[in-house]
């Protein structure tokens, strides 16, 4: 029994210790061990918070342990936080989420094979009828519904979702006007927990009970005209104004309405719901900002409603959240008393009958058509993608002027350039920048796409030392937070998983950080220098920290490295070596000499625009960051529950072999790679909407890249190029290109490619396939494909020659229950070498070496010395 020790669980835990069963508690709370005490021995209590996978599997565990077996599994976990969608925040939503969606999945998986005989879920009407204030809520409880026609043919024994209306008792109540509301308004009232009980005794213990059971408690026929299953008869009250109404003289109109008087009326009647003196309501302020929940949000309406004699609609309040606006609202819907004589009290009342017992109404189902209910694993099936299929179930990234993956589709969609100057402490730029191009060692660019905080990172957070934060490679410490940053976007816990078969592919390379730095260093981070410095550490801290058990590999093909890491990482998923794929690149400007090299081969763009296609194009810009996406396979995800943002189809990986030059691109190659890739995916080239290029913004590889493409694709298909917003990220082009295309196939829209104005003539657009996206556009679909999902192509092509290329496919089945968690807050400090040290010593050995490092200056040292003269005293 989870919730066990909550108040309705205590009154489900009591009735069946009385009728002779054993019971094993589950809750997050201490154990109240006098209530326990008074079961005997009948009950043990096990803390545990079943959404986490290990303490629902320890739950089922112990059950065992104490009592040889486990018949039943009753899920009454729950938890509310309830308020306006506006006011939520994903932390809220998660803790509702929770226990009800994971710890059933967990619960149902740690069960799977007991074969046990009952399998009951306490959801809620809230999931059938919806509730103001609980939009989380309704959603938790309408999987259970779900769950449990799916769970039904899946496993033995019974599963039923019971949807409870409101107790008497056991945890939630109402007050007494509320009550009398519910009654007149719908002729409901709470569930006695008598009767409450009764209807479990038959969920536990009926021969056929459906999968879904819903039922209210109060008069059976006006529940019914509530919920629409007859007509409403004539109430004596309609007829008394009918006749009233015969014959009568036209009203006069209705006189104004005080706006002032109704303000303070509708102040004076929310501040007696939220229990507060008048004086502290800000008219103009949220009622949420005070604790408005769905329980508060329900009196309120009760009063004003009591108040001003008319019917107030639920949403009025989420549509006019501030006293000002429900004043002005209430001033347009209510109507002065009018000298009109009242209904007499023997027309006016009505007779009910007495509360009834319980009544069930027709069982819904979430079966199909043909009666079978259809497993979550075959609707990828269904909509036509294949189980080889890959599932992308999380995305994290920090790019150009974008900290995370939806502030970069925010700033692409608004067709936002995020080049910018050099920031003032990456390098000198007037040492550097030189844009006669005749001083040595300098660049004729001082511009690139620039992340915030590239030498910032978390040590603690990692369980790093400072002293080794100092040494890590600032793209370890980015892959590292992504990685964190992903599991939580994806809905996991690092608890779910730490052991697991996750492979970890990252698109990375050497970094010029500690490159002829060794000797400047601390001799407290020297030891660990070299392991700092290594590229294949970047895959390897991943697996250490989450303590991940796939492959670990950091993938170095230059420019397409992180596609191909994203292709790795999809073949993996594929052959079985691994159940989960961590998968992107890493690129960070550490210093300036990227741009002093690209200088030299003249391959820069002296404006700092990168013109993709267009006649201006003068070269690439340099640009960094990093991006993570999460992968499973798609049978996997869509059995658990993902939420699904897209499907890659298939990919290919080659190289050009040899061409005119080492770095000169090959056509046949490029054609090659595409033809492979679509070859793998199983769809034809004309289906495929958009192309995401490669494109740099040169005029010798991009016409080759889209004549390449050209000789493959028909029909017509948009193409551009994210490098013209967040400039070439190198190693981790591939991953930024990878996840527009997500984003685009997922939202159907298409981001413009900047800077395209004249396109240039030798990429011949009007005889290709291809019309550059100059403008943010919805997809418009493929010609002769009427119902094909929406799918893209995605191009790396690597300096030295390794081509990639991926489909990717709009996900054709159903959202997923997983929800994301609150992504983790990093609290961030700047380790940089050749800057002052972070952390001071903690012993004068080390001190000593920092003064003859050069790391510490004399007043520093001075103070340390007092410090730690102090600490030993």
């Amino acid at each position: 029994m989870t919730g066990g020790q909550g108040g309705l669980g205590r009154l489900v835990v009591e009735h069946l210790v009385a009728g002779g069963a054993r019971v094993v508690a589950v809750g997050r709370s201490a154990p109240d061990r006098a209530w326990l005490a008074g079961l005997g021995p009948s009950v043990t209590f096990v803390p545990g918070d079943v959404s986490v996978r290990t303490d629902a599997f320890a739950a089922v565990a112990a059950a065992r342990e104490h009592f040889g077996r486990l018949d039943v599994v009753v899920h009454a976990a729950g938890v509310l936080r309830d308020g306006l969608v506006a006011g939520k925040s994903a932390a809220d939503v998660a803790a509702v989420c929770g226990p009800k969606v994971t710890g059933a999945r967990w619960l149902d998986e740690a069960t799977a094979d007991l074969g046990v005989e009952r399998f009951v879920l306490f959801s809620s009407l809230a999931g059938a009828l919806g509730n103001v204030g609980q939009a989380d809520y309704a959603y938790a409880n309408r999987f259970l519904d779900e769950f449990a026609a799916w769970r039904s043919t899946r496993r033995r024994g019974v599963t039923v979702s019971v949807g409870w209306p409101l107790w008497d008792g056991g945890g939630m109540t109402v007050d007494a006007s509320l009550r009398q509301r519910l009654w007149e308004t719908a002729g409901t009232r709470p569930l006695p927990p008598a009767a409450g009980l009764a209807v479990l005794t038959a969920v536990l213990t009926g021969e056929a009970v459906d999968p879904q059971v819903r039922f209210l408690y109060g008069d059976p026929a006006r529940l019914r005209v509530g919920l629409g299953l007859t007509a409403a008869p004539e109430s004596a009250t309609a007829r008394a104004v009918a006749e009233l109404g015969r014959g009568a003289a036209a009203p006069a109109p209705p006189a104004a309405v005080d706006d002032g008087a109704l303000r303070v009326d509708v102040t004076r009647v929310c501040a007696d719901v939220l229990k507060v003196d008048v004086t502290e309501l800000d008219p103009d302020e949220d009622l949420s900002a005070y604790g408005l929940d769905s329980i508060l949000l329900m009196t309120l309406l009760n009063r004003l409603e009591t108040r001003f004699d008319t019917v107030v609609e639920p949403s009025a309040v989420s549509e006019h959240p501030t006293i000002a606006a429900l004043a002005a609202y209430l001033a347009r819907s209510v109507t002065p008393p009018s000298p009109v004589a009242e209904l007499p009290a023997s027309s006016a009342s009505s007779t009910h009958p007495a509360p009834a017992s319980p009544t069930t109404a027709e069982p819904a189902s979430a079966r199909t058509a043909t009666g079978a209910a259809a497993p979550p694993a075959a609707l990828a099936a269904e909509a036509g993608q294949p189980d080889h299929a890959v599932a992308v179930v999380g995305m994290a990234g920090r790019f150009p002027g974008s900290a995370s993956v939806s502030a970069l589709w925010d700033n692409l969609v608004a067709e936002r350039c995020l080049v910018s100057e050099v920031p003032a402490d990456r390098w000198d730029v007037a040492t550097v920048f030189d844009p006669t191009r005749k001083r040595p060692n300098s660049s004729y660019s001082k511009w690139a796409g620039f992340t915030d905080g590239a030498f910032d990172f978390d040590a603690g957070y990692f369980a790093v030392a400072e002293a080794d934060a100092l040494v890590m490679d600032p793209h370890h410490r980015l892959v590292l937070e992504l990685a964190a940053e992903l599991f939580a976007d994806a809905g996991y816990r690092p608890d779910e998983v730490a052991g697991s078969r996750t492979g970890v592919f990252i698109g990375g390379g050497e970094s010029p950080y500690l490159r002829g730095r060794i000797a400047d260093l601390p001799m407290r981070s020297r030891r660990n220098a070299l392991v700092g410095a290594i590229p294949n550490m970047m895959a390897a801290r991943v697996s250490d920290f989450f303590d991940l058990r796939g492959p670990a590999q950091t993938i170095d093909t230059a420019c397409s490295s992180a596609l191909v890491a994203i292709h790795a990482a999809c073949r993996a998923l594929r052959s079985g070596e691994c159940d989960i794929a961590i998968a992107g690149g890493v690129e960070l400007i550490i210093g300036s000499d990227l741009h002093v090299g690209f200088s030299e081969a003249g391959a820069l763009a002296p404006d700092g625009v990168c013109a993709v296609f267009d006649e201006s194009a003068r070269g690439l810009v340099l640009g960094e960051g990093g991006g993570l996406v999460l992968l499973r396979r798609l049978p996997d995800a869509v059995a658990g529950g993902d939420r699904v943002a897209a499907v890659v189809r298939g990919g290919a990986v080659n190289n050009d072999g040899r061409t005119m030059g080492l770095t000169v691109p090959s056509i046949d190659g490029q054609e090659a790679v595409l033809r492979a890739a679509l070859a793998d995916a199983g769809v034809p080239a004309g289906s495929i909407g958009y192309l995401e290029a490669h494109g740099t913004g040169t005029l010798l590889g991009d016409p080759i890249e889209v004549r390449a493409a050209a000789r493959v694709f028909d029909g017509r298909c948009g193409i551009g190029s994210v490098k013209s917003n967040v400039g070439h990220l190198m190693r981790a082009a591939g991953v930024v290109g990878f996840v527009k295309a997500v984003l685009a196939v997922q939202t159907g829209v298409l981001p413009a490619t900047l800077h395209c104005v004249r396109p240039h003539p030798r990429f011949r657009f009007a005889e290709s396939p291809f019309f550059p996206v100059t403008e943010t556009q919805p997809w418009a679909g493929t010609p002769g494909q009427a119902g094909t999902p929406r799918r893209a192509g995605v191009s790396a092509f690597g300096f030295g020659g390794t081509n990639a290329h991926v489909v990717v496919e709009q996900y054709a089945g159903q959202t997923g229950f997983r929800p994301a968690l609150p992504p983790p807050r990093f609290t961030r400090r700047r380790y940089r070498l050749g800057e002052p040290d972070p952390t001071p010593p903690d012993n004068l050995d080390d001190l000593l070496d920092l003064l003859q490092e050069g790391h510490v200056d004399l007043d520093s040292a001075a103070a340390t010395v007092v410090r730690l003269s102090k600490e030993r005293a």
